[in-house]
């Protein structure tokens, strides 16, 4: 067992004494037992039986590890990967960074002050591996900066016009005057005027790590071998568009520390520091700054330590959604973006402790909360403790890299013992490295499917080597596997290593679903969806909704087959939602989609089986139906690949590209997208469609329901089952709603509903269909 390599344990038993927490612990991979001494400011640290901690201290006698202040670091539950600067923006307001990761938005697009940051760091670190002389060959770079998929994506919001390309242009001499300074000449002094660095080679740029030893992640500006004071060292390199030295500057020194002790957990033995870089100084003029930000035990100790508090109030398993306290300062909780979240939590949650409260937090919370009544935050406290039930006892599988990969092989949930035979940009080629049972045809459900490349490490410590490369399996033969990764590998693949290859597990369902909940819960639904307000009376409160015979809105004639035509005057008179239930791909569906585009009403069709939708994409195709279908190019059939957003804007490059999507929008009026793309796909989140139609709508429930609401004016619920139950695997005891689908939920309100005979005859008499409701 080596003493100074993270080793993975799990917690047997826990001993307090005076001020020593002692640890009995099995060796995960040996089953071996071990004892582990916390003291010091480890004292402190919440570990409980059963845990699993990863363990490394130079301060080992063959059967006892010591973690105190001076020797030792300790990462508890490390399955948590937690972002870097979460980690570093916690020491301010604990609080704030555990509601942020709750409920984290999954995709979030930029507005334009963000997209130029995003942009002028794209192009330093593209600076940084080409090496541009002159101002021009850096303004070439920014062309092509541009022109990237990534940037396009994030930036939908803002229009690339010349005042903001004037913005970004405002960086570039100063991102020279770094280059000239620090990589084209000799080593240059840093900041502080008492070191020279040069920065020697680039190893890579945008570098995504994953680190399970210290349960954290996060992504290198760029990763370089640094000369200073004539000693060669490889070390991180982050890049602020920002000025430097404000308030926040020791989160920013954290987060250099952090990547590099990141790096040296991935192999960069000798990184002891970081260089932190900022194109403005003190002043806010443009002037690059660069200083060396060295990291010491103590700092690292520090940093572990709030990465662990976090986890713990993140394990749902432990802890209930109380959460930690509130913050001192009550200016930190003035402007801060989570003040509804903390509000709607601690009136759920944390009633006890708001009673013994400051005056402020009382009228502060009372503030953000007055919209709300006392059933509303009933469901939402419901709903909130159903689905953290639903993911605990759903959540069994370990993470990728804690099962050896033959194991994960058996469960044909990737494959191991591979090598590379060829990179080409993107693309990679591996094969077997050695002789297995199984060929590499034999999980031919891999194809399409979204993977990660690691090294396959066998032996007792943590493996290092994790998540080096994301893509996506574009080919499989039976002794080779094709996948096309999301960037380029470059010189980054080794032809003599072992690699593995996974499916990741995805864990943001649930904090996606508690994100819709807090946004239905928002004073936002009151402003901008007012009938969705309404909705959510109906659904919460079960106030009744209006009937269609009171309804008296103008419909307008249609130059349409007979069908199509009575059934867009039901349409138009549907002031909210329709519910039906019958068979979701029937041609009945079609005849809806088919009248509407028609009347040039934009029309989402979702639902949470893809298979549903494969099956309606064909039939669009072959009813003649323009339409565009949302989610990875590679997941559709070749039948219908010609229809993803991806082919249609394919030919496209930089702000043509930005055109040729908005063109796209303009004429096609019909998009097929799954659930979870409409809650993570930003060209989605930024549209608002006429109508939305969502198949199988007995099985998703209400929170995974609310991002399609959130982007309709008007709602089809469509179930294939008179059962309309969504089955919550809670356990607990389940009142009013509690625990139904949303289209249950609508069924069950007293509203008045339209007979079958009546939907029949403004639908295809040859369709099953039942007309539930219409509101």
């Amino acid at each position: 067992m080596e003493n100074n390599v993270f080793n993975r344990f799990k917690v047997i038993s826990v001993d307090k004494i005076d001020y020593e927490q002692l640890l009995e612990i099995q060796h995960v991979s040996s089953n071996r037992f071990f004892r582990c001494h916390l003291s010091g400011s480890w004292f402190r640290s919440k570990v409980f039986p059963g845990d699993i901690i990863n363990v490394k201290s130079d301060k080992f006698d063959g059967k006892t590890y010591t973690i105190d202040d001076d020797h030792g670091l300790v990462t508890i539950n490390p399955d948590n990967l937690l972002p870097v600067a979460s980690i570093t923006k916690s020491g301010s307001c604990l609080r704030r960074e555990w509601l942020e990761r709750l409920f984290k938005e999954i995709y979030r697009t930029l507005d334009e002050s963000s997209s130029i940051g995003l942009i002028v760091r794209d192009i330093f670190r593209t600076a940084c591996e080409e090496r541009p002389e002159t101002l021009e060959q850096l303004k070439m770079i920014r062309n092509k900066c541009l022109e990237k998929e990534n940037i396009i994506s994030k930036c939908s919001r803002v229009d690339w016009n010349e005042e903001m390309i004037r913005k970004v242009d405002e960086y570039l001499p100063c991102i020279m005057e770094w280059l000239e300074k620090y990589v084209l000449q000799d080593a240059g002094l840093l900041y502080d005027g008492k070191l020279s660095a040069k920065i020697n080679t680039v190893k890579d740029i945008e570098e995504n790590i994953w680190s399970p030893s210290l349960g954290v992640v996060g992504k290198v500006d760029v990763n370089c071998e640094v000369k200073i004071h004539n000693r060669k060292k490889r070390m991180p390199l982050a890049m602020k568009t920002g000025r430097a030295f404000l308030l926040y500057f020791s989160q920013q020194e954290d987060q250099s520390r952090l990547y590099s002790m990141m790096m040296r957990e991935r192999g960069s033995e000798d990184c002891d520091g970081g260089l932190l870089l900022f194109l403005k100084n003190k002043k806010n003029e443009f002037e690059p700054v660069m200083n060396l930000i060295k990291v010491y035990h103590n700092e690292e100790t520090e940093l572990l330590q709030r990465r662990n508090e976090l986890a713990y109030f993140l394990d749902q398993e432990k802890t209930d959604f109380s959460g930690p306290d509130f913050a001192q300062a009550e200016r930190t909780c003035k402007n801060c973006t989570q003040r509804f979240n903390c509000s709607l939590m601690a009136r759920s949650f944390k009633e006890e402790k708001i009673k013994k409260a400051t005056k402020f937090r009382k009228k502060l919370i009372d503030s953000e909360l007055k919209h709300l009544n006392s059933s509303e935050i009933e469901f939402f406290k419901e709903w909130m403790e159903i689905l953290r039930n639903d993911w605990i006892k759903e959540k069994k599988e370990l993470p990728f890299w804690a099962e050896p990969s033959s194991l994960r092989e058996g469960k044909n949930l990737g494959f191991g013992c591979l090598k590379i035979r060829t990179i080409s940009g993107k693309q990679v080629i591996l094969t077997r490295a050695c002789s297995a049972e199984k060929t590499l045809m034999s999980q031919p459900r891999l194809l399409g499917e979204r993977v990660v490349i690691s090294e396959d490490e066998p032996g007792n410590a943590v493996p290092t080597k994790v998540a080096l490369f994301f893509g996506c399996v574009t080919e499989m033969k039976e002794n080779e596997i094709e996948v096309t990764a999301e960037r380029s590998i470059g010189d980054s693949g080794d032809y003599t290593k072992i690699y593995r290859l996974d499916i990741p597990d995805y864990g943001d369902l649930p904090f996606l679903h508690y994100q819709n909940l807090s946004t239905l819960m928002s004073k936002t639904m009151q402003s901008k969806w007012k009938v969705f307000h309404q909705l959510r009376d109906c659904i919460i409160n079960g106030s009744q909704a209006n009937s269609v015979d009171k309804l008296s809105l103008k419909v307008p004639e249609y130059d349409t087959e007979e069908v199509e035509n009575r059934a867009i005057h039901l349409l138009y008179k549907m002031k909210a939602y329709l519910l039906l239930h019958g068979n979701s791909t029937s041609n009945g569906i079609l005849s809806i989609v088919r009248a509407l585009s028609k009347d040039r009403k934009s029309i989402l069709i979702t639902s949470p089986d893809p298979t549903i939708l494969q099956r309606i994409s064909f039939k669009l195709r072959s009813f003649g139906i323009e339409f565009v279908c949302f989610g990875m190019h590679s997941d559709c059939h070749p039948y219908i690949r010609k229809f993803t957003i991806e082919s249609k804007i394919e030919k496209e490059k930089g702000n043509q590209k930005k055109l040729k999507l908005k063109e796209v929008y303009g004429k096609i009026l019909v998009t097929v997208a799954s659930c979870s793309a409409v809650s993570y796909d930003p060209l989605l989140l930024e549209r608002n469609f006429d109508f939305s139609i969502i198949l199988e709508a007995n099985k998703i429930a209400p929170p995974a329901a609310l991002s399609t609401l959130f982007i309709s004016d008007r709602l089809i619920l469509i179930s294939n089952e008179i059962r309309v139950l969504w089955a919550a695997e809670s356990g607990i005891q389940i009142d009013f709603s509690f625990g139904e689908s949303l289209f249950g939920l609508l069924r069950k309100k007293k509203n008045r509903g339209i007979s079958l005979t009546d939907l029949l005859d403004i639908l295809d008499r040859k369709e099953d269909f039942g007309l539930v409701s219409c509101w």
